[in-house]
């Protein structure tokens, strides 16, 4: 019922929880995701991981508590998830992450997805949408207003192993017009995934939205 402690004392487990995380610097928590460890957080300086003292417990005020797994570092733009992956822009947005624990040792991992594709970034990923249907793709929009995704899958969750494929292709519009946002949803049919976007055509100023 997230109310505070009482005026005994008394920490009840459906009292509201307030935790600061022991860290050297101070940094905005820019997204949280669900995991089966815990829930992710992602900010500027690293990659934290909340959880219950006791594993599988549910998160109460007396038992929370967070360790900062990784030091990657985020952007301020929404991640996405994969069917085995989180994928996340690097704070630079330079770099999509692709963020999962080792199946053998259960430590988080961070592989660069863009290792072979820096060159399609250098105007900044601002907004990132997977689709799953005909293929697994993750779209990327750019700074400038430009499409670039990557097909992308992987089946083990070893760090040592990479992904069963990861090709980048990019996109021009024919019209002309520059993507102003990105998401992901039903198809018209509602029986397929399709990338929805809203462009803008630089002369008129009209926007559509395109599927």
């Amino acid at each position: 019922n997230f109310a505070p402690t009482s005026d005994y004392g008394v920490v009840a487990d459906d009292n509201g929880i307030s935790y600061t995380f022991n860290a050297s610097n101070v940094n905005t928590i820019f997204w949280l995701v669900q995991d089966q460890q815990g829930i992710i957080c992602g900010t500027q300086a690293g990659e934290w991981l909340v959880q219950a003292s006791v594993l599988n417990n549910p998160l109460t005020p007396s038992n929370i508590q967070a360790h900062r797994v990784t030091k990657i570092g985020c952007a301020n733009i929404e991640p996405r998830r994969g069917e085995h992956t989180l994928m996340f822009a690097q704070k630079h947005q330079r770099k999509v992450m692709e963020y999962f624990a080792d199946v053998y040792s259960g430590k988080f991992s961070a592989p660069n997805l863009t290792e072979k594709a820096k060159h399609l970034t250098p105007a900044g990923i601002v907004e990132l949408a997977y689709q799953q249907e005909l293929a697994p793709v993750l779209w990327a929009r750019l700074g400038d207003g430009s499409l670039i995704g990557v097909t992308y899958k992987r089946e083990s969750l070893a760090s040592s192993q990479g992904p069963n494929f990861a090709g980048w292709h990019r996109h021009a519009l024919g019209s002309g017009r520059t993507i102003e946002s990105i998401c992901n949803g039903p198809s018209v049919g509602g029986d397929l995934d399709t990338l929805t976007m809203v462009t803008v055509d630089p002369v008129s100023g009209i926007r559509h939205v395109e599927l």
